[in-house]
């Protein structure tokens, strides 16, 4: 598993960034990620955007994944496939989509994106669309959460209640937790008070536990932090925002560029100056999910913990994707047959009039009749599809 799952400072960098990156953007089509102990959960929408051209946004538990080309599950990714989904070559009932699922194509396949933030300073991030409805993604366990422009729930992947907080159909949304808002982008002064602020209530006893843990930045970037600020304590509060701004900053751009840096299984979008890093070749996003779905080796004799989960995820892409064209070669199907009939029009009016006015006897008589059939009121015409 990824050590560095997105944490609570870089969830916020992640939403800065696809901020300015997927504004604008188009959504095509909608896939839900169902949620039981082997499969995880999450959405993946498929985009379209001037700047990006086609592309994936894939929200799913422990990441957010934005990446050019399809995600890949196993051996095979989730083209349009007729085949079954178990890739014996012979057809199979698919799975018919979730009602959940049914439900997000319906709000937002073909809406376009307004926004992306973090809620608070949680691993939450809330996407807004033209229509003015918001999906609510809660990355730590996988949750998507519909809501309409009020903020009162429409829907959701799961439904659950707690002491003080209902997941569920015609309730205002809340945050799971009042974690603290951070820092990053105070100025001076008010960020250095900030800072002390923090770290007295905090009761932590130095600024890197503040950094790692109640700023939610993690060891590697705190220890860059007072590496850059050359601080070892909360004396140099300005040092440490100055800091703070610049790794925030390169960060984002970074993301933005989906560039990477690997250092072991942890993926972070900086080249630190503190630990040796291996530049990421498949990119930011595409590192994460590696590291997400495939990362974990398979020691000798030991099952890979996530082979059935891979498996799961692409059966359900291939299945949606089989019933999807279906439905399109449905409708194309019932679009020609509408164009031949409103063609043949006199034809059939001239057919029916005759029935009606001559009886059944004379229908064999009828340019373009086949066969009648009295008992059960039916013509059967050959028509001219030009």
């Amino acid at each position: 598993m990824v050590v560095a799952t997105l944490n609570r400072f870089l969830v916020g960098c992640v939403c800065r960034a696809l901020d300015s990156s997927l504004k604008g953007s188009r959504v095509g089509r909608v896939w839900h990620i169902a949620h039981d102990a082997e499969e995880g959960s999450g959405v993946v929408l498929e985009l379209y955007s001037q700047s990006l051209g086609k592309g994936f946004l894939a929200l799913l538990e422990g990441g957010v994944f934005l990446m050019k080309s399809r995600p890949k599950f196993g051996e095979e990714d989730f083209e349009e496939d007729d085949d079954a989904a178990d890739g014996s070559g012979k057809n199979s009932a698919r799975q018919q989509p979730s009602s959940f699922c049914m439900f997000m194509r319906k709000h937002f396949s073909g809406k376009t994106i307004k926004g992306v933030r973090q809620l608070g300073s949680d691993r939450i991030i809330e996407i807004e669309f033209s229509n003015g409805e918001r999906v609510v993604f809660e990355i730590f366990d996988g949750n998507v959460i519909i809501l309409d422009s009020s903020g009162k729930i429409l829907e959701a992947g799961r439904k659950r209640e707690w002491s003080g907080r209902d997941v569920r159909v015609g309730v205002a949304y809340a945050m799971p937790s009042n974690l603290p808002l951070g820092f990053v982008n105070l100025p001076g002064e008010e960020g250095t008070s900030r800072i002390h602020e923090l770290l007295k209530s905090s009761g932590m006893e130095s600024l890197e536990d503040f950094l790692s843990r109640n700023a939610g930045m993690g060891e590697l970037l705190a220890n860059e932090v007072l590496h850059r600020a050359g601080a070892a304590d909360v004396s140099d509060g300005k040092k440490v925002i100055e800091a703070v701004s610049t790794i925030t900053a390169e960060c984002e751009g970074n993301i933005r560029n989906n560039t990477a840096y690997s250092y072991g299984k942890i993926i972070l979008p900086i080249k630190l100056e503190t630990v040796t890093a291996a530049a990421a070749a498949d990119g930011f996003f595409e590192s994460l999910f590696n590291e997400r779905f495939f990362g974990e080796k398979n020691p000798a004799g030991k099952k890979d913990a996530h082979a059935e989960e891979r498996e799961s995820l692409r059966k359900r892409i291939v299945q949606q994707e089989g019933l999807a064209g279906e439905f399109e070669a449905n409708a194309k199907e019932s679009a020609e047959f509408g164009q031949l009939v409103l063609a043949n029009a006199g034809v059939i009016e001239e057919a029916i009039r005759k029935v009606r006015t001559e009886g059944w006897d004379a229908a064999e008589n009828i340019p373009g009749v086949v066969s009648a059939d009295k008992h059960n009121g039916k013509l059967i015409m050959e028509l001219d599809n030009g």
